[in-house]
Formats: structure tokens, C-alpha cells, sequence
């Protein structure tokens, strides 16, 4: 529907979004109305797939295990999709996803396990350039030499990563967003440029042509340690430690000048896109006798963010860090 006090202004509310006015003409797909409104009928360019549902993909599963020896086994799960149109602009057409799992026991007291978990899709075409990946690696080991002594280390390792082309009226942006021609890197449109014109209410192309590549990537490393001590039969004690440590990004990406700013506005703070998040521990336990223990625990909770929460231009918001020490005594009785 179209909105204000007079025809024209009804007009201009109404010929916005899909139906904006190009160069004075209403574009195909929409119809105006007698009575100033304007009707979008959703049949136009790859919105008509949606709606008939008229998408063909292909896939392709396999996979193998081998347990070459009697201490060794491993597997590789691959799983391959391609499709000729998407549902939504971050629908793959093209999907590859990878699962490897192996273990090793060198010993019989000893195991390392492996992990792969690697996933990439895209729909990487003219005016959406999506391409995504999310690639997990992990490695543990576990030791038990004896029933009184225990150990056991982990550590992970994840990537993330999204683009897309968007036309956000961001605001705040270098002078090397304005009249953006990016260019698509598909082969089918190897040198076509992409732009966003926004279109003010009275169908007037704006003087900012905004469009640039948008960026998600947040890279996070965990480690985790445990140790169990039993130097007497009445007296435990376990020591561990865990850690997150992230790094992450979001921006708006201009290949045409090279310009990458914090999405949308370059006073935007990282927030909790970077920080480190550490949580040590110390537990110790003693059978007093038969069904009561005594037993207590220190916990430590460290978040520190790795950015600048504090752009200049903006009022500071102080530290965004915070620490604890928790101490827990307790006494457990069973019958």
C-alpha cells in the first residue's frame, strides 16, 4: 500500500523495495493499482524458484573404514551436493563436507583420538556471493597408567567463515564505499559489476551506491587439561584447566579499493568477537571413612576481551572484563 497526504506521495511510499522505480519505469514483476497501491507479484528472476519450488540437486554420500591393526582405526565420511538454483541467498548450490575420525592406543594404557569436521558451501553467483566454510579439527589423549593416577589433554581448533554481497545504507563508511562497482568473481560473470543504487521515495536514484562484501570470520583455539592424583587411598586430588581464545571479525569488504571496514559502522566495537575465557580448577577430596568425605574446590573464572571496546568518537564503556574466585567446602555422607 502506498501512505502521506497527497497521490504522489502515496506513489513514492508505495514504489519502494522490490517495486522501486528504475529510471521512472515500475519494474517487472509489480503492477500499480488504481487506488496508489502497488502489487508485487513475486514471479520475477530467481524469486519464481522459490515459490514453485522448481530446484534439482544432486548428492553424493560415500565413505570408508580401516583397522589396519589391532591399536589403529580410522574412517572418512564425504558427503557432495550441487543444486541449479537456492531457496534463500545463503542456500548452498554447492556443498562438500568431510568427517575423518581415527584412534591410536600405543599402549594399553594410552589413546589419541583425531578429528575432522569440514564443511564448505556456497552459492556463489552474480549479486549474492555467498560462500561459507566451517572447519573443526580436534586431537585428544587420555592416559590411565594406574587406577591412581590419571591424565588427559584436548585441544580444538575452529574456523568460521560467511561472506555474501549486501546493500545495507551503512553508515560512517570511507569515502572508498561510495559508487562501488564490485566485481563478480563467478564464471559465468567473470567481469560483471555488481551495484546496489538506492532509490529514494520519489524513484530519484541516490548519489550513494553502496555495495560491498559482507564478512563473518570468528577463529577459536580450546585446550583442555586434567589431571587426577591419588597419593593415598583416603586422599584424591584433581587438577584441570580449560581455555577458549577467539578471534573474530565482521566487515563490510570493498576488493575495488581494497577498503575493509567493522560492520556496518566502523565505531562499532568487536564486542565478544575476541576474548579470552579461562577457567582453571583445583578439587580435592578425602574419605574421612567408610561413606563420609570431605571435600573442596577452587574455582577460577577469567573473561578478558581481545579488542578495542572503546573506538575513539564514542563515550567509554570502562572494562568489559570480569574475574572470580570460587571456594567450595562441602561434606558428603552416604549409607
Amino acid at each position: 500500500p502506498g501512505g502521506g497526504t497527497t497521490a504522489a506521495q502515496a506513489a513514492a511510499l508505495a514504489f519502494r523495495g522490490a517495486c522501486a522505480l528504475q529510471a521512472g519505469q515500475v519494474p517487472e514483476g509489480c503492477t500499480a493499482n488504481s487506488d496508489g497501491s502497488v502489487t508485487f507479484s513475486g514471479l520475477t528472476g530467481d524469486t519464481a524458484h522459490n515459490l514453485a519450488a522448481d530446484i534439482t540437486g544432486n548428492s553424493a554420500l560415500f565413505g570408508f573404514w580401516v583397522h589396519p591393526a589391532s591399536n589403529f582405526r580410522a574412517s572418512v565420511n564425504v558427503d557432495l551436493f550441487s543444486a541449479d538454483h537456492a531457496y534463500t541467498r545463503i542456500t548452498p548450490r554447492l556443498l562438500r563436507h568431510y568427517r575423518i575420525n581415527a584412534s591410536y592406543t600405543p599402549i594399553h594404557w594410552a589413546e589419541i583420538t583425531g578429528d575432522a569436521d569440514i564443511v564448505d558451501s556456497s552459492d556463489n553467483v552474480s549479486q549474492v556471493q555467498d560462500v561459507e566454510h566451517n572447519r573443526s579439527y580436534s586431537i585428544a589423549t587420555v592416559f590411565t597408567p594406574s587406577s591412581r593416577f590419571t591424565f588427559d589433554v584436548s585441544y580444538n581448533y575452529n574456523n568460521i567463515y560467511t561472506q555474501a554481497f549486501d546493500c545495507f545504507a551503512a553508515s560512517g563508511l570511507p569515502a572508498g564505499f561510495l559508487g562501488v562497482g564490485v566485481p563478480s568473481n563467478t564464471a559465468a560473470n567473470p567481469a560483471s559489476p555488481i551495484t546496489c543504487p538506492l532509490v529514494d521515495p520519489d524513484g530519484n536514484p541516490s548519489p550513494v551506491n553502496i555495495g560491498a562484501i559482507s564478512t563473518y570470520k570468528s577463529i577459536s583455539n580450546f585446550a583442555y587439561a586434567d589431571m587426577m592424583v591419588q597419593p593415598v587411598k583416603q586422599l584424591t586430588f584433581t587438577v584441570g584447566y580449560a581455555a577458549n581464545f577467539v578471534r573474530g571479525t565482521t566487515s563490510w569488504f570493498n576488493p575495488t579499493s581494497l577498503v575493509s571496514v567493522n560492520f556496518l559502522n566502523p565505531l562499532t566495537p568487536w564486542g565478544p568477537l575476541r576474548f579470552n575465557y579461562q577457567l582453571p580448577y583445583v578439587t580435592m577430596n578425602w574419605d574421612v571413612y567408610k561413606g563420609l568425605s570431605y571435600v573442596a574446590t577452587w574455582n577460577y573464572y577469567g573473561y578478558n576481551t581481545r579488542a578495542n571496546n572503546n573506538p575513539a568518537g564514542l563515550i567509554p564503556l570502562g572494562t568489559q572484563d570480569f574475574n572470580g574466585n570460587n571456594m567450595t567446602l562441602s561434606a558428603k555422607y552416604t549409607f
